[in-house]
């Protein structure tokens, strides 16, 4: 140290880093003092490496004015330059990036001044405090030797402040509600029938709460639970349904919600049927000796379903198969049934219906029918056999009389004679004959008996046998 208090440092030191401001010529006039005012943009939280904007406001309490202030002075042998600057010096932790903030221009007395600087937060997470007080710092530069003499800090320390330097982390970006993939099947009920209760996908994704709502959709006695859709239709109906999921998050940048839409069909649960009705021929050389139908379910059913087919004369037709089943999964696949018509032993027509019942799937009592007609290929006569009787003068012959076909009641033959002329003369055995839907086809016999004349001329006669009763009427041979 010299003889006027100031220290010598070696050329090359630290002195050069501090801008000059000062106190007039040489030294400063008055009293230096400081009060703190306030602190602005100071943040309680910083990411390491993040760098914020910190002012400090300090008031000038003291009688100097805080002024810039440069004084050279050079003689044959030295060169002096006296630098004196007022600044913002920090207390604590060195670890914001920056160790002095100067103040510019005057600051009078009972004046505040504002500190803007910046702070670059450390790289290695912690609590570090920032405290800051005034101080005059007053540098002397002479050549050939750097002596030099540093004021000390004046006036009240500005508070402590602690900022928490952590990694925090990033919140995930914002992202909609999505159902992805999902989606909701046709809905398919029975009027009347409870179905299996039905749970609408649920979303995923979104930075808020989800929320969900559905259109007004449903049928009377279906209702809503959350995603549980639930009841007992009472009456056919279609619709068109839209499930939407929200999200409750602020932002509306972007979409934040998705839908899924699905239909809704209520039907009478009931068989179709096609055809209504089938005719038929007896004879199996004719293309229509058989028939077929089909069979659906008109409505989704609950479970499987047992059609049964009964009810048709079995001496009319046959039927194959004689129930039919569906799954829920297949219930609009039509099934075939096939009638063929069986040969029987009258000359009617006949008619005769294939009935059709459900069982299970809520088709519980459900019916229909098909009606089948028979045209039959007999056709109803009277069978004499034999056709030509030779006979003797005075001899006994006979023939066999039956109906060509099963009558449906009791029939009577009448047995008549025709004689061409005079001169040939027979006596039937028999002139009626009986015939029940159980003896119409026993041969019945008639005894003829020739009688005897005076010429030698042989004689013709013709015998008729008509048939009357029940569904033979005139019939003859």
């Amino acid at each position: 140290m010299d003889g006027s208090g100031r220290a010598a440092l070696r050329r090359g030191a630290v002195a050069g880093l501090f801008l000059a401001l000062g106190l007039g010529a040489g030294a400063a006039s008055g009293t230096d003092n400081a009060s703190f005012v306030s602190y602005s943009g100071v943040p309680t939280m910083m990411e390491p490496g993040d760098s914020k904007t910190v002012t400090v406001r300090m008031l000038n309490t003291g009688t100097s004015t805080w002024r810039t202030s440069t004084v050279v002075e050079t003689d044959d042998t030295t060169r002096t330059t006296t630098r004196t600057s007022y600044g913002l010096n920090p207390i604590g932790d060195d670890v914001w990036g920056i160790s002095r903030v100067v103040a510019s221009g005057g600051v009078a007395p009972n004046s505040p001044y504002d500190f803007p600087f910046t702070i670059t937060a450390p790289t290695a997470p912690g609590s570090y405090t920032l405290r800051w007080r005034m101080a005059r710092r007053t540098i002397v530069v002479e050549r050939p030797v750097i002596p030099a003499k540093q004021g000390e800090g004046f006036g009240a320390f500005a508070p402590i402040v602690t900022i928490v330097v952590k990694k925090t982390p990033k919140p995930p970006p914002d992202t909609a509600p999505s159902f992805g993939k999902q989606t909701v099947a046709p809905q398919e009920w029975l009027v009347g029938k409870a179905f299996t209760p039905l749970t609408l996908p649920e979303a995923t994704g979104g930075n808020g709460e989800l929320s969900y709502s559905l259109t007004r959709c449903l049928p009377g006695g279906v209702s809503r639970s959350g995603r549980r859709i639930s009841g007992r239709p009472n009456g056919q109906s279609s619709s068109r349904c839209t499930w939407t999921v929200t999200d409750s998050d602020a932002n509306t940048a972007g979409s934040d919600s998705d839908k899924l839409s699905f239909s809704i069909t209520v039907k009478q649960a009931a068989f179709v049927v096609s055809p209504k009705s089938l005719d038929l021929h007896e004879d199996a050389n004719k293309p229509n000796h058989s028939g077929t139908f089909t069979v659906r379910l008109d409505g989704k059913p609950l479970s499987t379903v047992t059609v049964s087919l009964a009810g048709w004369d079995d001496k009319v037709v046959t039927v194959e198969p004689e129930s039919l089943t569906f799954s829920p999964a297949k219930f609009r696949e039509a099934r075939t049934v096939k009638v063929t018509a069986k040969d029987d032993l009258d000359a009617s027509n006949d008619t005769t219906a294939v009935s059709l019942s459900g069982r299970g799937g809520g088709y519980d009592g459900i019916t229909s029918s098909v009606a089948v007609n028979v045209t039959d290929d007999d056709e109803r006569g009277v069978i004499v056999n034999p056709t030509v009787l030779p006979i003797e003068e005075g001899d006994t012959e006979q023939f066999t009389v039956r109906l060509k076909t099963q009558p449906t009641g009791a029939v009577t033959t009448t047995i008549s004679v025709t004689l061409p002329s005079a001169t040939a003369q027979v006596t039937l055995g028999a002139t009626s004959l009986d015939f029940t839907p159980n003896t119409w086809d026993e041969p019945k016999p008639v005894k003829v008996t020739a009688d005897e004349d005076t010429d030698t001329d042989n004689g013709t006669v013709t015998v008729t046998a008509e048939a009357r009763g029940a569904d033979y009427k005139g019939r003859s041979a």
